[in-house]
C-alpha cells in the first residue's frame, strides 16, 4: 500500500533541496530527512550507519515513488542521479496528510544541507544526531564523540560540524 504522507516528505525534501540550489541526490534527501527527524518531524526510522544517520525506509519509498513517476531521475554529466518530482507527484500532493509545520522544517533542513558534499553531510548530520540522540550539547564533546564514531573525520572538520549542528538544532 502506498503511504502518500511518507512520499510527501521525500518529494518536499527534493523540492526544498532543488529550490536551495542543491544537487538533490539520494544522499542529500536522506540526510535532509534525518535532520527533519532530529527536529521531531518525520514518519521514518533512522539508524546511525556507515556514513551517518540512514533510513532503509526511505530507500524503499524512493523505489515506490519512482514506480509511479512521483520522482524521476535526471542523469547529468558523470555524477549520480539527480532527483526531481515527476508527473505522479500530483498524487502525493493530493493524497498526503502531513503535519502542519512539517513543510517549514523540511525547507529549513534542505537549506542547511543544500550545498554540502557527502563527507560534509556525514559530519554535520552525525553531529546533529549526537546532539539530539545522545544529548551532548558542548561542541568540543560533540566533536570528540563524532571522531570516536567516525575516525576518518578530522578533528578540525568535527569541531566545525559540531558547532554548525548545535546551532542548527538550537541548543
Amino acid at each position: 500500500m502506498i503511504d502518500f504522507t511518507r512520499h510527501w516528505y521525500i518529494v518536499e525534501a527534493v523540492k526544498g533541496l532543488r529550490a536551495a540550489g542543491s544537487w538533490a541526490g539520494k544522499t542529500h534527501v536522506i540526510k535532509t530527512l534525518a535532520l527533519v527527524e532530529l527536529l521531531g518531524n518525520t514518519p521514518f526510522d533512522f539508524v546511525l550507519y556507515k556514513h551517518g544517520p540512514y533510513s532503509f525506509d526511505i530507500d524503499a519509498e524512493l523505489e515506490q515513488l519512482r514506480s509511479y513517476d512521483g520522482l524521476v531521475e535526471e542523469r547529468v554529466g558523470g555524477y549520480g542521479p539527480r532527483l526531481k518530482p515527476g508527473v505522479g507527484a500530483k498524487f502525493v500532493t493530493e493524497l498526503a496528510c502531513p503535519p502542519k509545520d512539517a513543510g517549514e522544517t523540511i525547507k529549513r533542513s534542505a537549506e542547511f544541507a543544500k550545498d554540502r558534499d557527502v563527507s560534509g553531510l556525514e559530519a554535520v548530520v552525525t553531529s546533529a544526531w549526537i546532539v539530539v540522540r545522545e544529548n551532548i550539547t558542548d561542541a568540543t564533546k560533540v566533536a570528540q564523540r563524532l571522531v570516536e564514531l567516525k575516525p576518518h573525520i578530522s578533528e578540525q572538520v568535527a569541531i566545525k560540524a559540531a558547532i554548525e549542528a548545535i546551532d542548527f538544532i538550537g541548543h
